[in-house]
């Protein structure tokens, strides 16, 4: 009874269209693996380590933008998918981890790893699900098919995100484990509409006439659609987009570079400020609107909660922002608002003082460069620390930016991008990141196939270079080998072991980022300061 009850969740998975899966090895999911692995319609992309599977998955459904799956074994396995977990809870990425566990009899009975699973996330995943005890002695068709579907439609709607779904086994677990795969008829898998949302933003045009209104985009995922109607807009209006929102390249430009060093600005303050999507990078913003703090703060979005970044306690106004700005009239706003922002970058912008030193104002021009030159059909994952901060101070490109900011830590990034080339091998994928989120994550690079279309740029200053950024590490030099973590490591013997192709440049090589946007094969590009 186990292989047909785990067929049909094959099946169901399957109709529900979780086709993308990043699978880690093991004893306990392996009869799981094999419902996935003979139903053949799956892609399934084995990855040893956890820590990377969970967020190569996370990468899958970016690139799909529908909901995709991880799967191990139990015990301490499951808990290395957390990391994962909570980047894709924090970014409302879909995503379906699917756990193999022991029966509920053998928990704290000193059964190898055996551990407390269900609910294991339960504060960062939108829902905690688990399959029946007995699989293996009953027909459970209907239970795993409601499950299945339940999970499917939590992640996908109202708000996207993470869902757990534990399936205990009992042994023996492979007594059917060559038994062929039983294909069962399926209902037909229907994405739930969601909850019609009545439209509260025409009530507070009114209200925000003839006042000063500053526009804040936060990350979000590429919306033609959203910037097609900001587009117009943004020529009377100041938009501000963060790095990470993918409308970098329409508004306000340069704006970050400006704030590096000019804190006073009073007159920059607006009466309104209006956000929509999630995290924003920039500290010197987050300073100056706490600072001179808005009169009123609506965010936008359909659903889902808002955090609290400025301490300006935001309004929700549930609508699209797509309708929202469609429906917004900026026939009373004061254009000279707009001329003062313009004004201020015109003048104000240059170089944070850390640029300034050659090395470091050669990585920053490397950035800038591969942005500048990035089209549309170029794919760039940023690393967390200093590559997304040189990609913010650089500011317009063409390519969709991705970055792991929702929980903003450095693991995760080639693995999320390596999930991404997966997904996408028609597209251009390139992932540019610091040296120790490189080697940290270079367990992404342990999978059964490395996707042709990825390349990997490590900038190797051979150290946690961010330190020299942030204020206060310096000032107690003995802790610095315990904080930026010196080395003398290169990416050349990790790329030997891979096979993957590996060049060395130095900073007075001008072809650095042509050669990583025209290189056809998955490659390994190192810059290194010692170069």
């Amino acid at each position: 009874m186990l292989r047909s009850n785990l067929d049909y969740l094959a099946t169901c998975l399957y109709e529900a269209g979780v086709h993308h899966w990043a699978v880690s090895p093991g004893s306990r999911n392996a009869p799981i693996i094999a419902g996935l692995v003979r139903h053949g319609g799956f892609h399934i992309h084995s990855f040893p380590d956890e820590r990377s599977a969970a967020f190569a998955v996370l990468g899958m459904a970016q690139a799909t933008q529908y909901t995709c799956g991880v799967l191990c074994t139990s015990g301490t396995a499951v808990l290395n998918l957390y990391p994962g977990i909570c980047e894709a809870y924090y970014q409302r990425i879909p995503v379906i981890a699917l756990t193999a566990d022991r029966p509920e009899e053998l928990i704290d009975q000193w059964d190898g790893q055996t551990i407390h699973q269900k609910n294991v996330f339960e504060k960062h995943v939108l829902l905690s699900l688990e399959t029946p005890q007995d699989l293996d002695a009953i027909d459970c068709s209907q239970a795993i098919q409601d499950l299945v579907f339940q999970a499917v439609n939590t992640a996908m709607l109202p708000v996207k995100g993470p869902v757990h779904l534990n399936i205990p086994l009992r042994d023996p677990i492979y007594a059917e484990i060559t038994t062929p795969f039983e294909h069962k008829t399926v209902p037909p898998f229907q994405l739930q509409s969601p909850t019609a949302i009545p439209y509260s933003a025409q009530d507070i045009f009114t209200e925000i006439s003839n006042q000063k209104i500053l526009c804040l985009a936060g990350q979000l995922p590429p919306n033609p659609a959203l910037k097609e109607v900001l587009t117009p807009l943004s020529e009377t209006i100041p938009l501000i987009s963060d790095i990470t929102s993918n409308l970098c390249d329409i508004g306000i430009q340069q704006w970050e570079m400006a704030f590096q060093k000019h804190t006073e600005l009073q007159d920059l303050q607006a009466d309104v400020l209006i956000t929509f999507g999630l995290s924003l990078l920039s500290k010197s913003l987050k300073l100056f609107i706490k600072k001179f703090p808005p009169k009123k703060h609506y965010h936008i979005a359909e659903s889902g909660f808002v955090g609290d970044p400025f301490g300006t306690n935001p309004k929700l106004v549930q609508a699209n922002p797509v309708d929202f700005f469609r429906n917004f009239s900026a026939e009373k706003i004061p254009i000279d608002y707009t001329n003062k922002w313009l004004e201020f970058v015109a003048h104000k912008t240059e170089f944070p003082k850390l640029l300034k030193t050659p090395s470091e104002k050669n990585e920053f021009s490397f950035v800038q460069d591969l942005l500048l030159k990035s089209d549309k059909n170029t794919v760039l994952h940023l690393g967390n620390s200093m590559t997304v901060r040189y990609a913010s101070w650089a500011g317009n490109t063409a390519a969709e930016i991705y970055c792991n900011r929702g929980t903003s830590g450095i693991d995760g990034t080639v693995s999320t991008a390596v999930g991404f080339a997966l997904a996408q091998p028609h597209k251009k994928v390139c992932c540019v990141l610091g040296d120790i989120s490189f080697f940290y994550d270079a367990n992404a690079l342990w999978t059964n196939h490395i996707p042709q279309n990825l390349g990997i740029v490590v900038l190797n200053n051979f150290g946690g270079h961010i330190f020299n950024f942030i204020s206060g590490p310096s000032e107690a030099p003995e802790l610095l080998p315990y904080i930026v973590t010196p080395h003398h490591r290169s990416a050349q013997h990790l790329a030997s072991d891979y096979k993957i192709p590996y060049f060395l440049f130095d900073f007075n090589n001008n072809n650095i980022a042509d050669t990583a946007l025209k290189t056809h094969t998955p490659f390994i590009i190192e810059i290194t300061h010692e170069s």
